[in-house]
């Protein structure tokens, strides 16, 4: 399982007497060509004041942890990104948090080895009775999997009312960019198989039984984790049916909406993190089970026949493109990070 390693840095701008108050609270993944020292230099790009990293933390699930840094100093923050107003206190706390959740995210890193071990096996056993600690994380992983369930309703509902006014004619350029999509090609084996059966017959490969992923089930009662999900969840459903099908009625309440919107993405990366390690967790529970008792389950695949697509298209290329289908454009609904006016736009 990915471990989404990687940095938190925090920058402060640099001036004679020392630093300003103005601290990025930033992310890089693990990578052996990028760190935060090259972030400092790509954010040191048009500002007028020298920046430096005052602090860098490396942990596991880098991107859950600043998600959650952005939250919880988030009335520090300054509108429309990364950038907080931190004294010396409040930065010293923010460090110390930060230290403390990749101290946390260390200490699930052998689950997630065991789990990465666990899940090539293909003989498995019988599945496993349960246990409360096997309980536990089943109800942590169901609580993140609702809580990304309700946001993603949320930002769905979003961004078809943006898309609605975009239809309309109206210039939604302030919240939103719309785009056409990537057009994407789908390679069909079946296709392959009726028009090139010799072709199929070369390149068709033995794909061994394999564990796909381990499905968390549900809880007798799901009813009772809705009082567990962050209370914004549903002030932001309340704000969503609140706005107005007249645009022009509806600006200050859009405002809000969109805040709320990337404040929800750092909640949602928030449970994408306590879903990964409860999978994790439940992964090393079962260990060569084929799962736990009324917790959760592996999904196997059996050995199936594939084709080598990419041997198939690097030796015949006219006969690999005649098995593909191409999607139609689609429009890209992507909201914009903070807003500008419409007289910035042009």
């Amino acid at each position: 399982m990915d471990l989404d390693r990687g940095e938190i840095y925090f920058i402060r701008e640099r001036i004679s007497a020392g630093f300003t108050e103005f601290t990025k609270i930033g992310r890089v993944a693990q990578s052996d060509t990028r760190n935060s020292a090259k972030r400092t230099l790509e954010h040191q790009t048009g500002n007028p004041r020298s920046l430096e990293p005052v602090a860098v933390v490396r942990t596991a699930l880098h991107t859950g942890v600043e998600n959650a840094l952005h939250r919880e100093f988030a009335s520090q923050r300054l509108p429309g990104g990364e950038w907080f107003r931190l004294d010396e206190n409040t930065l010293a706390r923010a460090i110390e948090r930060c230290q403390a959740l990749a101290a946390t995210n260390e200490s699930h890193v052998p689950a997630f080895e065991a789990a990465a071990r666990f899940r090539e096996l293909t003989q498995l056993e019988s599945v496993a009775p349960p246990s409360d600690v096997a309980l536990g994380w089943q109800r942590s992983g169901r609580l993140a999997q609702k809580g990304i369930r309700a946001i993603e309703k949320v930002f769905d509902g979003y961004k078809g009312y943006l898309m609605k006014m975009h239809d309309k004619g109206i210039d939604v350029r302030r919240y939103t960019s719309i785009t056409t999509g990537n057009v994407t090609r789908t390679f069909d084996a079946a296709v392959l198989e009726s028009r090139y059966l010799n072709l199929y017959e070369q390149y068709s490969i033995q794909v061994p039984e394999k564990r796909n992923e381990l499905r968390i089930q549900g809880l007798a009662d799901e009813s009772v984790l809705a009082d567990f999900l962050d209370g914004q969840i549903s002030l932001a459903s309340t704000q969503l049916s609140n706005l107005s099908p007249d645009f022009n009625l509806v600006e200050n309440d859009l405002d809000a909406m969109h805040a709320t919107y990337f404040s929800l993405r750092e909640l949602h990366g928030i449970y994408e993190s306590d879903k990964k390690i409860a999978r994790a967790h439940l992964m090393e529970l079962c260990g060569r089970a084929a799962g736990i008792e009324s917790v959760c389950v592996w999904d196997v695949s059996p050995e199936a026949t594939a084709v080598n697509k990419e041997g198939l298209k690097r030796d015949y290329p006219d006969e690999y493109n005649d098995c593909t289908s191409e999607s139609e454009p689609f429009p890209k609904n992507v909201p914009v990070k903070g807003w500008v006016s419409l007289e910035d736009l042009g």
